[in-house]
């Protein structure tokens, strides 16, 4: 990380907001943390299925 874009970051509110919520309210940080895990896990569920789906629609259109 290049020191302007820290210097960008830590003048960010975002960024403040979040180092109140890691100081203050660990807790909150853990279960946005456990929301955005269950999220990555039903996004590369999905992926997979439609993977898959295309998979079947090359597979049915090569054998026409």
């Amino acid at each position: 990380m290049t020191s302007s874009f820290q210097e960008e970051l830590y003048n960010d509110l975002e960024y403040e907001e979040l180092k109140s919520l890691t100081c203050e309210k660990g807790q909150v940080l853990i279960d946005i943390t456990d929301d955005i895990k269950d999220d990555y896990k039903l996004l590369e569920l999905l992926i997979k299925r439609l993977s898959g789906y295309v998979s079947q629609i090359k597979e049915s259109q090569s054998n026409n």
